[in-house]
């Protein structure tokens, strides 16, 4: 086995525009809604830097000050209590932190000029907008500057969005051109709101970047419920989202496509970066922190020395981990031939369909399914796939409410399928949410996973989800065309699981441990004979992967799996013994460019399968494996098409040609035909459809 990485080969382009790295796309802005100035290094790198390295503008929306307890000097220094409190101060060394980490990031050096300005909005809140203009495309920060501390108290971004607080006080930082002092202005719920719509309105954004709505817990049932993240990176999710759908229900004509992102949870799984992802993030957050090395003549200047060189030591820097696990079967063909695409944009699912059966021409995208347009309910970003054995697709999402009261917040799995092949959706079913039923705590309700789907050996679908308890939770339609009470099938795993229905007719998924040695390895649930129930198994003995597994059946019976290992993001290969039987747990290393995030795979006509990554680059690379007994190897393809969001996915088109798909960050759909030829993959051109 190769032990080394190897770099993958550039694919030569057999069309004009095919193949390069990085393809220029329109500049809309993408814009990242976070809580504080370091949550965008954190938690959005490395997509934030192939936004920047694409020629895109920035613009970064900093919900609160993040004052702290106001001392810009190392935790570590046992010195550090008796200093006193400046939060004006800390926040500036807070904010000159990120504007440094900016100005390194687009010209290599953190001292680059900014031109900063106050700015008013909504409430007759003054706050600042930063500009630099150095690079290729400008990046803007803008502080709202929402408090944390009040005359001592901690006062949070939470207790506005539940309205327990009816406006909440911001903060001058110090030589910030605002005017006035801290206690000056003050946000409503409302206002706060108003202003984030505002801004996605004026820069009309085509990506927009949020943290995690709903964390998971990490202790429930004796005393207060408590989640591995920061109050305010949730609050800050749940303004931007509401925000988000207020800007929808004005009306906008450019198309927005939403990622969500994990935060401290990231330290609880194993690490999907590769290490030079991993170096390239802390590189920036060190400049951020003012452990850089750099001349510091005061604490305004230095960066938040609260983090300093400390940012390794969090643990949740290891990994960038997408809130909803995306799927990569969103490209299907239909039994006419013709191939289509899915996707959310402006919290709606649309389509794209081929405009006849192999030409690999997409008609403009269309609505998914018959909703109310106006409702105050979103999708989430990702849906799921599948098709019935008559040819029919299915596609399941999942859809929230965003309440100001705890219990008030829905989260539901939704259901629209075609009546008849190749034919039109019909309406949103909702199938709701194992803990909608009385005597369940609402809490629960937020921690759902996005929902996968397969056909029982009766052509009858069953949709599983990841539960409150990290569990499997499920329902089956029935013969009758209703649907079955929610089933617990157990385990834990990580979030995001490869299902597929074996040529025996049984329905096995497969998922990633938590990585805590409690129950390690790959988890697999499967039925023992058609129809009958899953169960939870943990006799695969394979270790835990960084992220959802992707899985397929050979020809010859046997499955094979593929995922990636933690800390170097290598993409890896187990086979089954035989059909229905042990795992082989001989590693097979594939190598590749790095990348995060499930892999696309297809089965060609040759019998062998193609498999496409998200890589390092923000591109996608591509590898051609034997099935059966034949030997892996590391040979892949960068393709380019990127910078790209979600993931990307492969399907066979009419005439039997792999076709890759990814959504564009211009919110379009980037789609090619790749030229297979024993382990070469070229790509055609790349066309893009509104």
């Amino acid at each position: 086995m190769n032990l080394f990485r190897t770099r993958s080969n550039r694919a030569e382009p057999s069309g004009d525009t095919a193949g390069s790295a990085v393809r220029k796309q329109p500049a809309q802005p993408h814009m990242q809604i976070v809580a504080h100035t370091d949550d965008d290094l954190y938690f959005m790198v490395p997509d934030l830097l192939h936004t920047v390295r694409a020629g895109i503008p920035v613009v970064c929306v900093y919900v609160t000050a993040g004052e702290a307890d106001g001392r810009n000097a190392p935790t570590s220094d046992k010195d550090r209590l008796e200093l006193p409190e400046d939060f004006e101060g800390y926040t500036a060394g807070r904010q000159n932190g990120i504007r440094a980490a900016y100005s390194a990031i687009v010209t290599g050096d953190r001292g680059a000029e900014w031109k900063r300005e106050a700015r008013t909005f909504r409430d007759g809140v003054v706050g600042e907008v930063s500009v630099l203009e150095a690079g290729e495309a400008p990046i803007t920060l803008i502080f709202l500057n929402l408090r944390m501390v009040q005359g001592g108290a901690p006062v949070r971004l939470r207790t506005l969005w539940t309205e327990e607080s009816p406006a909440q006080p911001t903060l001058r930082p110090t030589g910030s051109p605002i005017p006035g002092e801290s206690g000056t202005y003050n946000f409503t719920r409302d206002g706060l709101i108003d202003t984030l719509a505002d801004l996605l309105a004026e820069h009309r954004p085509s990506v927009v970047r949020v943290l995690d709505p709903d964390p998971d817990h990490t202790s429930y049932g004796n005393g207060p419920t408590r989640y591995c993240d920061n109050e305010d990176h949730t609050a800050s999710a749940l303004f931007a989202l509401t925000a988000l759908r207020r800007y929808d229900q004005a009306g906008h004509d450019q198309s927005v496509t939403v990622e969500s992102y994990r935060g401290y949870w990231n330290k609880l799984w194993p690490f999907n970066l590769s290490g030079p992802a991993f170096a390239e993030k802390m590189k920036y957050i060190t400049v951020y922190g003012g452990g850089d090395g750099h001349e510091c003549e005061s604490p305004l200047t230095c960066g938040d020395r609260q983090l300093g060189a400390r940012a390794y030591n969090r643990g949740y820097g290891q990994s960038t981990t997408y809130r909803y696990q995306g799927t990569t079967n969103w490209l299907q063909q239909q039994p006419d031939g013709r191939l289509v695409a899915f996707a959310v944009l402006n919290g709606r699912p649309v389509r794209w369909t081929e405009s006849l059966a192999g030409t690999g021409e997409f008609a403009e995208r269309a609505p998914l399914g018959a909703l109310l347009d106006q409702d105050d309910t979103t999708f989430l970003p990702q849906l799921d796939v599948v098709r019935d054995p008559r040819g029919c697709l299915h596609v399941l999402g999942l859809r929230m409410y965003a309440a100001a009261d705890q219990y008030g917040h829905t989260r539901d799995v939704v259901h629209a399928w075609q009546g008849q092949p190749s034919s039109v959706f019909g309406p949103w079913n909702n199938l709701g949410n194992p803990y909608n039923e009385a005597g369940n705590n609402p809490i629960k309700r937020r921690e759902l996973g996005n929902p996968v789907g397969a056909f029982d050996a009766d052509g009858q679908l069953r949709f599983f989800v990841r539960n409150f308890g990290h569990g499997l939770s499920a329902r089956k339609r029935l013969a009758d065309g209703q649907w079955s009470k929610w089933l617990d099938h157990g385990g834990r795993s990580q979030d995001g699981y490869g299902a597929l229905t074996t040529s025996r007719g049984t329905i096995e998924l497969y998922g990633g441990s938590v990585g805590d040695g409690i129950q390690p390895g790959v988890v697999r649930w499967r039925q023992s004979s058609p129809g009958s129930d899953l169960a939870a198994e943990y006799d695969t003995l394979l270790p835990a992967p960084s992220g959802p597994p992707a899985v397929l059946e050979q020809p010859d019976g046997r499955l094979v799996l593929f995922v990636r290992q933690p800390n170097t993001a290598w993409v890896i290969a187990y086979r089954q013994s035989e059909p229905d039987g042990r795992w082989d747990t001989r590693a097979h290393l594939l190598g590749g460019d790095g990348g995060f995030g499930r892999l696309a795979t297809v089965l060609l006509p040759t019998g062998d399968v193609l498999i496409a990554q998200r890589n390092d680059n923000g591109t996608v690379s591509a590898t051609v494996q034997p099935t059966g007994d034949g030997a892996f190897h590391s040979e892949w393809h960068d393709l380019g098409g990127g910078p790209f969001v979600h993931l990307p996915s492969l399907a066979l088109n009419h005439h039997g040609q792999a076709v890759l798909a990814v959504m564009g960050t211009d919110s379009r759909l980037h789609t090619t035909v790749l030229e297979v030829s024993g382990r070469q993959v070229r790509t055609t051109e790349w066309r893009q459809t509104d």
